[in-house]
């Protein structure tokens, strides 16, 4: 991986973190977040659906909570989470606009 994609991976990675406090009021730090990386990598997390890209949203539990988030497969980390309630919400697409450059 090249140093511009470790520093995507790493923007993702915190991203998530944010997305996680901000809509489960949960405090992680990256060793958490591995963990749940890599609970997703030994197919320890549900496996919901996946869109036309390689993002597959899946269902964590964790320390009490269960989270939806979203794995990028091409990153190789997780790169947001989804509101609590989001199994209550219509379907919709779970990719995220990609930058360019």
């Amino acid at each position: 991986m090249t140093a511009a994609g470790l520093e995507h991976r790493e923007s993702a990675r915190l991203h998530c973190i944010r997305r996680v406090f901000e809509r489960h009021g949960i405090a992680l730090g990256v060793p958490d977040l591995i963990a749940i990386e890599e609970r997703i990598r030994r197919c320890e997390a549900k496996f919901i659906r996946d869109d036309e890209t390689n993002r597959k949203l899946f269902r964590v539990p964790f320390k009490g909570h269960v989270l939806f988030v979203i794995f990028d497969f091409n990153l190789n980390c997780l790169v947001t989470a989804l509101q609590k309630n989001w199994a209550e919400e219509p379907k919709r697409k779970i990719t995220g606009q990609r930058r360019m450059g």
